[in-house]
């Protein structure tokens, strides 16, 4: 999802006159290029990294749930111990 900054903090960047470009999770209201890092890639690589190092008991901690470069992590973590056949505990 979204992050939802407010009309008046979208009015402001929409009021210079340059191309745009967001890093990171994409903002409610404003439309443009995006650039983000692979999340769900990388917490699988992480996560399977671990695994293989013998571990079989990995927890994630991140934000909340409406973020979602959160859920695209949480979404590699849950991915990875699958993979591997390890039961994730909510």
């Amino acid at each position: 999802s979204a992050i939802h900054p407010s009309a008046e903090m979208i009015s402001f960047i929409k009021s210079f006159d340059v191309p745009k470009v967001i890093v990171g999770n994409q903002l409610e209201g404003l439309v443009c290029d995006r650039v983000c890092t692979a999340n769900s890639e990388g917490a699988f690589d992480a996560v399977s990294h671990l695994i293989r190092a013998g571990h079989e008991k990995i927890a994630i901690l991140c934000g909340t749930d409406d973020v979602q470069s959160n859920q695209e992590r949480i979404a590699g973590y849950k991915s990875a111990l699958k993979a591997y056949g390890i039961e994730c505990l909510q």
